[in-house]
C-alpha cells in the first residue's frame, strides 16, 4: 500500500531543460547547417560595384539589411 515515488514536481523538475537552450541549440544547428551547404564563392553586383564572397555571407548581409529595414519602419510607425 505505501509506494516509494517521487511527487511528478520532483520527478519533472530535476530533468526540465529550460526552452531557450533547446531553442538556441536548434537555431545554432540550423545556422552550423546553413553555412556548411553554402560555402561556394558568388559574385554580387550593385550598379557599378562588385563582391565576391561565400554566398552564406551575402546571404547574412540580406538578411542584416531586412531585419534593419523592419525594424526601422516598425520603429517609425511607434510615433
Amino acid at each position: 500500500m505505501f509506494t516509494h515515488h517521487r511527487s511528478h514536481y520532483q520527478a519533472t523538475n530535476r530533468t526540465r531543460v529550460p526552452m531557450r537552450w533547446i531553442a538556441a541549440l536548434v537555431v545554432l544547428a540550423i545556422a552550423i547547417t546553413f553555412v556548411v551547404q553554402n560555402r561556394e564563392r558568388v559574385t554580387v553586383t550593385l550598379f557599378i560595384t562588385a563582391a565576391s564572397g561565400p554566398l552564406w555571407i551575402a546571404l547574412a548581409c540580406v538578411l542584416f539589411l531586412g531585419v534593419t529595414c523592419g525594424y526601422l519602419l516598425a520603429h517609425h510607425r511607434r510615433r
